[in-house]
């Protein structure tokens, strides 16, 4: 590895490849350059620039866009970041996308945007991955298709993207551009989370999704002792749960029913299709069960002993539904 005096004294004697690596050194060494050592950072990229070190561009423009060793002015951030992005520059060419999408330096336009962060995607710049994926997802300056959209997503995501990674389990959640898995959601979830995504960390103490609330019937069967052979009374609890689509609670709530209808007996007087508690911890015996039985479901209160015929669905509105 080169000296710093040893690249300085080349650099000096007009070697571009040393002036821009002495200007690098310059700016992200051990010591973080003084307003004034930004001007000698500066001059030593625009010597390097003009004698064809391409990659120089793209850091004289971030100069310009953070004012550093130069009046700040995105419009000129924006001019070198283009020279760079056409000289295949990847980090440029997500800048330069950039700009366009958010009107920065430059008038907004959409399509060209997209046109840049393409690029700098399929060159496996992972911002761009995720952007692109945006602009899919939404068709912003690109026809509509969530399953590209989905695609992009998972390439950022698994390069550690953590917009990326909410974004993938927002789709899994939904089932947008991919199939709907909630073991899916889950997990990039969590990979958001675990680096610090605030939104993520969110969703996961939360239930997963704004959708209506549903009344899903949980019965549970109480004989009392010393009574004749049979039922001779039910107890009908029901919960409030959030989670899936309409269909899909009714459809659970059908193959839940017929495992209620049978009577059941024990010591406490409570027997659910999970777990058997005393009466008195109603809730969570089914908070227990929705977590197994409704994935993700969070339960959020045992609403008062209805008596209602089985195989009902229990809506918020108070409409009692055939299934």
């Amino acid at each position: 590895m080169e000296t710093t005096s040893y690249l300085l004294r080349l650099a000096i004697e007009g070697d571009a490849e040393a002036q821009f690596r002495i200007g690098y050194r310059l700016a992200f060494g051990k010591k973080s350059p003084k307003p004034r050592e930004w001007e000698e950072v500066l001059s030593w990229w625009q010597k390097a620039a003009s004698q064809g070190v391409r990659r120089a561009n793209f850091y004289i423009g971030t100069c310009y866009e953070h004012g550093q060793g130069v009046p700040k002015s995105i419009e000129k951030a924006f001019d070198y970041y283009l020279e760079a992005a056409q000289d295949g520059h990847v980090e440029a060419q997500y800048n330069v996308g950039f700009c366009y999408r958010e009107g920065q330096g430059v008038p907004q336009d959409y399509q060209r945007a997209t046109e840049w962060l393409a690029k700098a995607a399929r060159n496996g710049d992972e911002q761009a991955q995720r952007d692109l994926g945006y602009s899919l997802f939404y068709g912003q300056g690109i026809p509509l298709d969530k399953t590209r959209a989905v695609y992009w997503y998972r390439k950022a995501a698994k390069a550690g993207d953590s917009k990326a990674q909410y974004n993938l389990a927002l789709c899994y959640a939904d089932g947008e551009g991919v199939a709907q898995s909630h073991k899916w959601e889950k997990h990039w979830l969590q990979r958001a989370a675990s680096k610090g995504h605030i939104q993520a960390k969110k969703r996961l103490d939360k239930p997963r999704r704004k959708l209506s609330f549903f009344c899903v019937k949980m019965t549970v069967a109480i004989q009392i002792e010393g009574r004749t052979k049979g039922m001779q009374s039910y107890e009908e609890r029901y919960v409030l749960y959030k989670g899936y689509s309409e269909a899909e609670a009714i459809q659970r709530a059908k193959l839940a029913a017929p495992a209620y209808q049978k009577p059941y007996l024990n010591s406490d007087g409570l027997l659910v299709r999970w777990k058997v508690e005393s009466i008195d911890s109603a809730y969570e015996v089914v908070t227990e069960a929705n977590t197994k039985d409704f994935e993700g479901a969070e339960v959020f209160s045992v609403l008062k002993t209805r008596k209602l015929t089985p195989n009902r669905v229990w809506t918020e509105n108070e409409k009692i539904d055939e299934v």
